[in-house]
């Protein structure tokens, strides 16, 4: 996996090609400019809330000793970790209003609640990735032909609703915990106890899912790895999307949207630039799941 990782590296730097995107080539746009700032902000509040939380957690052990010493100590550590909630409470409620606009946005179009809501733009589950669920497990089992794929599949719903309802269920908790006067005129103080369990071990869980299921689903898929480009750039190779999201592009082409969102892929500098500043976020997710198991083992 490593020599593939630097293949493909080396690949984008010298001549522009990557799975995802080909500099020069035809692209179109995944996603917009205000989806780039949440998910920058998302990742950086998790990251930090990962590396800050960890140390709190696990305050007798000595390597927690030490990651907090470098923070700047406990105190400092539990400032940063607020920090970092506050940003991760921004980073939602804003994608929450983005999402709310594009549903008024399209109720001012005429289009219907059941479109809005089970449509192939929605990210809500529906029966068709049940049937996508099955079909692929029958693929699996040699049983099948593989499915394809609209606009987003099974396991993208299911890795965007597993995280924030996640987020709701650590966020909620973390708020009494940092409140504790506050919420306990109206809750016993045993709350604060649930609360403090639920807080640490959801979280511990959600970083575990984060760096195993969403890294391999996002980025470690064969037609991917070792990075999708187009999560971090926004755009995605026409030959890229045509293949791995056929009815998707075929709805774009028969709507006459392509056109609308075709781009040119950007240059080769910008391209590994993009590569090794995502390589170094993996680096440093990835050694913080080993700090997560290692510490659940009781390392």
């Amino acid at each position: 996996a490593f020599l593939w990782f630097v293949r493909s590296f080396v690949h984008t730097l010298h001549k522009g090609r990557h799975k995802t995107l080909i500099t020069g080539e035809s692209a179109l746009i995944r996603s917009g400019p205000i989806q780039h700032v949440l998910h920058a902000i998302l990742l950086a509040s998790f990251l930090g809330l990962i590396l800050t939380g960890l140390p709190l957690k696990y305050s007798s052990h000595s390597w927690a000793q030490s990651l907090a010493r470098g923070l700047g100590g406990f105190e400092s550590t539990s400032v940063w970790h607020h920090f970092f909630a506050v940003l991760a409470i921004f980073g939602c409620v804003a994608h929450l209003s983005w999402g709310l606009k594009q549903i008024v946005k399209l109720r001012k179009q005429k289009i219907g609640w059941k479109e809005i809501v089970l449509g192939p733009d929605s990210p809500v589950p529906n029966l068709r990735d049940a049937r996508d669920m099955f079909g692929m497990g029958r693929w699996f089992l040699g049983l099948g032909r593989r499915p394809v794929f609209e606009r987003w599949t099974y396991w993208e719903k299911f890795d965007y609703w597993a995280v924030y309802l996640a987020a709701g269920v650590i966020g909620s908790s973390g708020m009494l915990l940092w409140y504790p006067n506050l919420f306990c005129r109206v809750l016993p103080g045993e709350a604060l106890n649930v609360a403090k369990v639920v807080h640490s071990d959801i979280a511990i869980l959600a970083a575990s899912f984060l760096f195993m299921f969403h890294f391999y689903h996002t980025h470690f898929r064969p037609e991917k790895f070792p990075i999708d480009l187009s999560a971090l750039t926004g755009l995605v190779s026409e030959e890229h999307l045509r293949k791995y999201r056929p009815e998707y592009f075929e709805r774009l082409r028969r709507t006459g949207k392509l056109d609308a969102i075709r781009r040119t892929a950007p240059s080769r500098r910008r391209l590994w630039l993009v590569f090794l500043a995502g390589a170094l976020v993996f680096s440093l997710g990835l050694g913080l799941l080993a700090v997560v198991l290692l510490a659940a083992l009781g390392k």
